[in-house]
Parts: structure tokens; C-alpha cells; sequence
């Protein structure tokens, strides 16, 4: 999901605001700047650098979201693994055991 939000900005980049002279420097761009790495070896152009800060904000907004998705499903399915074990493990009688174990 993320690789196809970088590559739509890279899109913007190269053939709608045209900032970059090819693809492989405006994606380079996208990149790093959706992920807010932001080396500085490669910069927008004065006019469009806005843009590249709303990427980075939209691309921290956008990874936090992605985390706290992959949290709730992983705390869900362990939630759902305990009511499975709970309902499927054989269960032991504690009680028998004690009475074998007295004199």
C-alpha cells in the first residue's frame, strides 16, 4: 500500500509538476521523503517544496496508521488463540489428583 502512495508521488513529481528531470530522482525523492529520511542530496525545486513536506507529514500519518492497524489485528488474533485454547484444551481435574496423592 505504501509503495503504491510513493510511486503516485513520484508520478507527480516527474509528469505533473515536473520537478524532476527523470523518474529515478523523483522517486528517490518520494521515498525518502515519505518515510521523513530527507537526506538533502536531492531537493524539490523552490516552487514545489511544499508538497514534499505534506508527503512527509502524509507518509508519518500514514505509517503510525499502518502500525497501530498491524497492533489491533496481532491483539485480536491473540485474543481470539486464547479463547480457542481455552475452549479446546483438554481440561485436567485437579481434584482427582489430589486424592491420589493422599495417604
Amino acid at each position: 500500500m505504501h509503495t503504491i502512495e510513493i510511486w503516485l508521488y513520484a508520478l507527480l513529481y516527474r509528469f505533473g509538476l515536473g520537478a524532476f528531470p527523470d523518474l529515478e530522482q523523483a522517486l528517490y525523492f518520494s521515498t525518502i521523503t515519505f518515510v521523513s529520511l530527507g537526506n538533502g542530496d536531492v531537493v524539490m525545486p523552490l516552487a514545489w517544496r511544499l508538497v514534499g513536506a505534506i508527503e512527509a507529514v502524509n507518509g508519518v500519518v500514514l505509517l503510525g496508521w499502518s502500525t497501530a492497524f498491524f497492533i489491533t489485528v496481532v491483539s485480536r488474533l491473540r485474543v481470539l488463540e486464547h479463547e480457542w485454547l481455552e475452549k479446546y484444551r483438554p481440561k485436567h481435574d485437579n481434584q482427582s489428583v489430589e486424592t491420589q496423592t493422599k495417604p
